[in-house]
């Protein structure tokens, strides 16, 4: 099973069912009358540095999402809502001029503005030392969810790529802005309005990972395919471009990774692909690219750029050569048949 289902189906979903725990914490400026779960401690701190406004804060989508930074305390502000979950261990959260120790099972709701933690690990004090956690995190865009989880041990802190999920559903969007909206609020009973929408929300979510309706910058396989072993060198290779294709590859590190020498396994790769591994990575970057084009409203620039292009107009050449359309042409034709159907 994908572990992020495993997380949804074995943790994520049946908390938000058991309506007997208080799990929610609303990220404010001022915390110290807020409520908090059982287990959870709010420490003051203060917030070392500046506030750094960022420019350019575009990431992934067609809109802004960082506003600023404070690079010395580790925090940033964001345009976006934010959810932050504490799936495994006891994690230390950042937001404002406040530390939050959570207990597993705790949901944490970022608004818009609201400084927070930026990178890990979500380990703070004593927990540096023998702490650990997993953490799993959603923003809503414009056109889609992103979802993605990550560990901490000690000092130590992996975020890989591979579990970063992008899913397509306006509906689940919806949920989310409207969960986002009640907490903010804050009036009478909006915890169990809050916990009703988070349900629905994670449920969805995992439907849609389920049916396969996502792109993520590791592998996308529906699954069905999980339990065929991957056995044959073509598939092993299959496999390798789905997990690393957003990197910038060089065939000698390729090879050495599957015991190889360079000359071996390009004559290999074509003996069982009948191509070479440049032309297999760039007909999965196209496909890849035609279907955020498609599924989502980034920008060229966006697009090229996660797909594991470094220059935009080679991509757009490329592109245009592949698919005998621009990426903005070839977008706008799918917008006008999808509409016409």
């Amino acid at each position: 099973m994908k572990p992020m289902l495993q997380i949804l189906r074995a943790s994520v979903i049946p908390w938000l069912a058991d309506n007997s725990e208080e799990r929610l914490i609303v990220a404010r400026p001022s915390m110290e009358e807020t409520p908090l779960p059982q287990g959870a401690t709010l420490s003051p701190r203060g917030i070392k540095g500046k506030r750094i406004i960022v420019k350019d804060g575009r990431n992934l989508a067609n809109q802004r999402l960082i506003n600023a930074r404070w690079p010395e305390a580790n925090l940033h502000e964001i345009t976006l809502p934010k959810l932050a979950c504490v799936v495994n261990g006891q994690a230390d959260y950042l937001f404002g001029k406040y530390s939050v120790r959570c207990e597993k099972g705790t949901f944490i709701l970022i608004p818009p503005g609201m400084a927070h933690q930026r990178t890990g690990p979500f380990l703070d004090g004593d927990n540096l030392v023998h702490g650990y956690c997993t953490t799993l995190f959603t923003f809503a865009y414009s056109h889609g969810i992103l979802l993605w989880f990550c560990n901490s041990r000690g000092s130590q802190h992996v975020n890989a790529k591979v579990n970063n999920y992008l899913i397509p559903n306006m509906a689940a969007v919806q949920i989310f802005r409207l969960m986002m909206a009640e907490a903010v609020a804050g009036a009478n009973g909006f915890v169990p309005v809050c916990n009703g929408l988070l349900s629905a929300f994670f449920s969805l979510l995992e439907r849609e990972i389920t049916a396969g309706h996502y792109t993520l910058s590791g592998p996308r396989k529906h699954l069905e395919d999980q339990t065929r072993p991957k056995t044959s060198f073509a598939e092993q290779l299959h496999e390798y471009i789905e997990l690393n294709f957003t990197h910038q590859l060089k065939i000698s590190e390729i090879a050495a990774q599957m015991y190889l020498s360079t000359p071996h396994f390009c004559r290999r790769v074509r003996q069982e692909t009948g191509t070479t591994f440049g032309e297999l990575l760039t007909r999965y970057r196209i496909e890849r690219a035609q279907e955020l084009l498609r599924e989502t409203d980034w920008t060229v620039i966006a697009v090229a750029k996660h797909v594991g292009f470094r220059s935009t107009s080679h991509f757009q050449e490329l592109f245009r050569h592949r698919v005998g359309y621009t990426p903005i042409e070839y977008r706008h034709k799918k917008t006008i048949k999808s509409q016409s159907q």
